[in-house]
């Protein structure tokens, strides 16, 4: 091997021994600070979106939490009102159940109270009641209140020209149906007729009221 090419780079071919060595260590250190490099960048990328995917499970976790509350405080409130303001107009099928099946149970075995309530002139046609309170509608085309318990009639109301054949009553109002071909609208607790509807050209022979539509059937085969 020629002599200059020991310990020193030769000027005609650029190779040397020990500078072969040297460059190969550079170039190994170089790998080794490169490695290092992207493995810190690799752990600092990982970290910081660790801390972003966690903060956004946060902020998911906190919205969803929020919604939970914002639905669970709108179902309380909504319970406390169902509770605090209950539907009159409508009941448990349990108690409804439980009040038929006693009736069925006393009328079998004859425990039973029979009234009878006197005051028309004609057939009755068409009766309602609730609680104490027994409305009852006939051909004389009167309607006459009464008091279940008592069997006192309470008063009697006059205004339809032909037999009554539908009642129903929701609170303090009482809708009848009559042969004249009109429905009317009263309020039974004072007597007073409030309106009178004439929209069919036959008798009105079914009513029923929800609490806001009122529905009615008649002869002349139509349904209002």
């Amino acid at each position: 091997m020629c002599e200059q090419h020991i310990d020193r780079k030769c000027t005609k071919c650029g190779w040397g021994l020990p500078l072969l060595e040297r460059q190969k260590l550079r170039d190994w250190r170089r790998q080794q600070e490169l490695k290092k490099r992207r493995e810190e960048e690799s752990h600092t990328a990982v970290a910081t979106s660790a801390t972003t995917n966690g903060s956004k499970k946060r902020e998911l976790v906190i919205r969803e939490d929020s919604r939970k509350r914002t639905c669970h405080n709108a179902v309380g409130e909504d319970d406390s009102v169902s509770q605090s303001e209950p539907d009159k107009r409508f009941r448990p099928w349990k108690s409804v159940y439980r009040d038929r099946w006693k009736i069925s149970y006393n009328w079998t075995r004859g425990r039973c109270a029979v009234k009878t309530f006197k005051g028309h002139e004609n057939g009755v046609t068409a009766l309602q009641f609730e609680d104490n309170i027994l409305v009852t509608g006939s051909y004389d085309t009167k309607i006459k209140i009464w008091n279940i318990e008592t069997g006192e009639e309470i008063r009697t109301l006059t205004g339809h020209t032909m037999g009554i054949r539908a009642l129903k009553f929701v609170d303090n109002k009482l809708f009848s149906g009559s042969l004249d071909n009109t429905i009317k609208v009263w309020n039974w607790q004072t007597g007073e007729c409030i309106s009178t509807l004439r929209c069919h050209s036959e008798g009105v022979i079914t009513v029923d009221f929800d609490g806001k539509w009122l529905a009615s059937g008649s002869i002349d085969k139509s349904v209002k």
